[in-house]
């Protein structure tokens, strides 16, 4: 048999690890074989009752490693066996392991620090059984041995490979190959953002790219945030702003925008966040399809040469759809202030309050806030002392949201806030709101 149907009668064999418990089929069609006076075999089959049986050996050869290649734009290493790895058996990390390899420079005289290939496994798009194994390096590893052979002038590399790195079909481990050559190909491959996430109930922007970028990690510095922006409608990133799709008021530079770091902190880290602001993340959430918004994603468009990764290589121009989180997160109101002589009662909120959304329909703001959740009492937050709950109270029209809402009071209330006040009886008097107002 040739190495593919070996590797074929062993997944179907009874032996275990390797095969599938259950008896191998061998079946002889007619003319299989013939004597020496040219006649032909009988049609035969071991699962035939009485018919020929079929021994099985297990496979106790361990495979060696032939080949090995790194490339820096994947950060895939490819090793060549003699006979069939397993990639398929147990899950992508434990069918391999990474802490059996080691890369290492052939001349230790420059300096090179082994770097050991933890946490490795084997490549979701490339799992598969075969002569030929595909492993992902953490992009941390990718980065210390790229940058390594970068400082050392391009020092050839060798991979060691220690007992039980990979394992054959029938799980026998790897010989000991402590000199396998190590040729890489240099990385030649723009950065890609994978994906977009933004919690409208921060502002917090995740970006998500392929490998790591030439950033700050906590500076920012090599984004070029002004070739970033957010939109209501796919804007040309080409060609910059496509207004045929857009109004200006559906666009959110994020030139201004806060850059947080990269997550983790960590050079080698694949995300990075961008804190929009309060303004930006109602704008944005205006323009959603979450709850508040207008029922469509928002797109983020990335021109190119907004960011370099590790070795240079310039982005290209991309536009996805973000993935947004909905905001969950109540808002605090901070301070109340009441005028007694127009009754106008100002409640300043940590963030801005929804006062224009199509959603009041034919109410409006004017009785959309529940004002019965509105209390005014003696003491600080105490309902027992309430002297007023603000029924009938309305929120006064607004053309645009903003951080704090005037409720207009009944003349009643007016009234008792003043009985209530400091001037009248040396006391404060406080406002207390309900969950719901």
């Amino acid at each position: 048999m040739n190495e593919t149907q070996r590797a074929a009668a062993i997944r179907l064999s009874s032996l275990t690890p390797g095969g599938d418990g259950t008896t191998l089929v061998l079946d002889l069609g007619f003319g299989s074989l013939l004597d020496f006076m040219g006649n032909p075999s009988p049609f035969q089959s071991n699962q035939a009752p009485g018919a020929m049986s079929l021994i099985e050996y297990p496979d106790l050869t361990p495979p060696k490693l032939l080949t090995a290649t790194l490339n820096y734009g994947t950060g895939l290493l490819t090793i060549e066996a003699d006979e069939t790895i397993d990639g398929t058996t147990l899950t992508a990390s434990t069918c391999v392991n990474g802490s059996a390899f080691v890369v290492m420079s052939l001349n230790t005289s420059l300096g090179f620090i082994p770097t050991r290939l933890t946490g490795s496994s084997v490549s979701t798009d490339e799992r598969k059984d075969g002569i030929m194994l595909t492993i992902q390096l953490p992009e941390a590893t990718r980065l210390i041995i790229q940058q390594q052979q970068d400082l050392l002038l391009g020092s050839q590399l060798t991979l060691a490979a220690s007992v039980g790195g990979v394992f054959d079909l029938m799980r026998n481990p790897n010989l000991e190959n402590l000199t396998l050559g190590l040729p890489t190909i240099p990385d030649t491959q723009p950065p890609v953002v994978l994906l977009v996430d933004l919690n409208y109930g921060t502002g917090m922007l995740t970006i998500t790219t392929d490998e790591s970028l030439f950033i700050g990690v906590t500076s920012g510095e090599g984004l070029f945030q002004f070739r970033l922006r957010l939109s209501n409608q796919i804007v040309n990133v080409t060609d910059g702003f496509d207004q045929l799709n857009n109004t200006n008021d559906e666009v959110i530079e994020l030139d201004n925008a806060v850059f947080i770091g990269k997550v983790g902190g960590f050079v080698s880290s694949v995300q990075f966040v961008i804190y929009l602001g309060e303004l930006d993340r109602t704008k944005a959430l205006r323009m959603s399809g979450t709850n508040g918004g207008d029922n469509t994603p928002l797109f983020m468009s990335i021109e190119a040469e907004a960011f370099q990764d590790m070795v240079g290589n310039n982005n290209t121009a991309q536009v996805l759809v973000v993935q947004e989180s909905p905001d969950t997160v109540l808002p605090i109101l901070i301070s109340a202030a009441l005028n007694y002589s127009t009754g106008r009662l100002r409640i300043v909120s940590n963030e801005i309050l929804d006062l224009t959304s199509l959603r009041f329909g034919s109410l409006g703001p004017e009785n959309f806030f529940n004002t019965s959740n509105l209390l005014i009492t003696d003491i600080q937050g105490d309902t027992d002392s309430t002297t007023a709950k603000l029924d009938g109270a309305v929120a006064s029209f607004v053309h645009e949201d903003g951080f704090s809402v005037d409720i207009i009071v009944t003349e009643a209330h007016r009234a008792a806030a003043v009985v209530t006040s400091e001037a009248v009886d040396g006391e404060g008097m406080f406002s207390c709101w309900l969950f719901g107002f």
